[in-house]
């Protein structure tokens, strides 16, 4: 097993400054772009020494950390034995051995690159998350200074980066594109950042690369809607004009649409579909327009 062979001495990375000082700023990236409240079942998955999923269960949280390395696992639970509402598991995410939906939020903190099928994987996370909930991957950029590093031929023997995968944040941001809310970026100091410069204000003080070292992205599991809209003239006036600057609002907008000569259809998060109809009949009452619009809605889970 790949990262049973360094489990023993893998947060010996966290003792060393430079170390610690990355782990932070991933989190600190990682947890800005989630909401996490108390009583939350959360998944992390690629969990590792369970660092993160010690974070997570400091939130109060019901949370299970997952990865396929027992020798990782093992290192992981001998930190929790005041945290009954933590727990780690032994398991392939491409393969969870959990029901649909089951999570209010996913996690994978520098996991990602790590699993060679990531299609496979990113579609097991996607099933266990319930509607509503968050989806968060963190990865090490492949573009940044320290993506650079890990595909150098100093470490192309290495046990671990040799195996890895890295992408950029376009990339990362591909998977299930609709469904992205926000994205972020850190680590800009590079690898030959010295370890007595590092303070808070590190990236804000000291020469940094132009590519983020790493990136994170989040998904909102939403129900989507599909909405057909048609239009008709409510006496002999011309409403040309009027039915044309809704159309324009509709192609303005973010949602997905296909305007036709007899009806035109949107497609998008519900709140969004619902936000645009709701704008656009307020529009009509406003101006008096001269025309009638029929409204047909039909849902889709966000799955």
């Amino acid at each position: 097993m790949l990262f049973n062979k360094v489990a023993s001495e893998y947060d010996d990375w966290l003792e060393n400054p430079l170390g610690k000082y990355m782990f932070e700023e991933e989190v600190e990236l990682m947890k800005s772009l989630l909401t996490i409240k108390p009583g939350m079942k959360v998944l992390d998955v690629g969990c590792g020494t369970g660092n993160f999923t010690i974070e997570l269960g400091e939130e109060n949280c019901q949370v299970i950390g997952v990865d396929t390395s027992d020798g990782m696992l093992k290192v992981a639970r001998e930190k929790i034995q005041d945290m009954p509402h933590v727990e780690f598991k032994q398991m392939d995410v491409t393969a969870l051995d959990f029901e649909d939906e089951a999570f209010d939020v996913v996690v994978a903190l520098t996991s990602f690159e790590f699993m060679q099928d990531k299609h496979s994987a990113f579609n097991e996370m996607w099933r266990v998350l319930k509607n509503g909930g968050q989806l968060v991957i963190g990865t090490i950029s492949r573009s940044g200074s320290w993506g650079q590093l890990y595909r150098s031929s100093e470490f192309e023997k290495d046990p671990i980066y040799s195996k890895a995968e890295f992408i950029d944040l376009w990339e990362l941001t591909e998977f299930k594109p609709e469904y992205v809310r926000s994205f972020g970026e850190s680590l800009f100091i590079t690898p030959e950042t010295n370890v007595e410069e590092l303070s808070d204000d590190a990236e804000s003080e000291l020469p940094v690369a132009e590519q983020a070292g790493f990136i994170a992205a989040a998904w909102l599991k939403e129900n989507f809607m599909t909405c057909q809209l048609s239009f008709y003239a409510l006496n002999t006036e011309d409403a040309t004009a009027e039915i044309e600057q809704i159309l324009e609002m509709i192609e303005e907008s973010d949602l997905e649409h296909d305007i036709g000569t007899m009806s035109t259809f949107l497609r998008g998060p519900s709140n969004l579909v619902f936000d645009l109809v709701h704008e656009i009949h307020q529009l009509s009452q406003i101006s008096g327009f001269n025309y009638a619009m029929n409204v047909t809605f039909s849902n889709e889970c966000g799955c």
